[in-house]
């Protein structure tokens, strides 16, 4: 979790990468921590994201896909 918030954007964008293995927990510690990053000022860590969302339960992962695609 403290990666996420790191000031490089290549340590945020593996943090998020690495953060993937918990996201299909329900109610796992990190979908809303990376959330967060949707407006990172890095292009890098945005990308990542939004390949990470996939990782996401189903249920949980249209929103947030279609809210990075539309920025």
């Amino acid at each position: 979790r403290k990666a996420l918030a790191d000031k490089s954007p290549d340590v945020r964008a593996a943090a998020i990468r690495l953060s993937e293995r918990w996201l299909n927990e329900p109610e796992g510690p990190f979908a809303s921590a990376i959330l967060k990053l949707a407006s990172d000022s890095s292009w890098t860590v945005r990308r990542q994201l939004a390949a990470t969302v996939g990782e996401l339960p189903p249920a949980a992962r249209l929103e947030p896909a279609a809210m990075l695609l539309s920025k």
